[in-house]
């Protein structure tokens, strides 16, 4: 499995291409603030950050809460 770029992924993510004019400086704009953004292909996963063990429980949101 590869990786892909995220221009290369915002070219196929759109319904249809960007028309002219301001469309156009925004994609353009947009492709530059994501370059060399590399998205791996690997599944997503929840970490969650106020446990050290990474996985959410009631009992550590309660304490942040307190």
């Amino acid at each position: 499995m590869g990786f892909l770029t995220a221009t290369e992924n915002l070219t196929w993510s759109f319904r249809r291409a960007p028309r002219s004019g301001v469309e156009q400086d925004q994609l353009t704009d947009l492709t530059t603030y994501v370059e060399g953004v590399v998205l791996g292909v690997t599944p997503d996963r929840w970490y969650w950050t106020l446990d050290g063990s990474g996985e959410f429980s009631v009992a550590s949101s309660r304490k942040f809460i307190r």
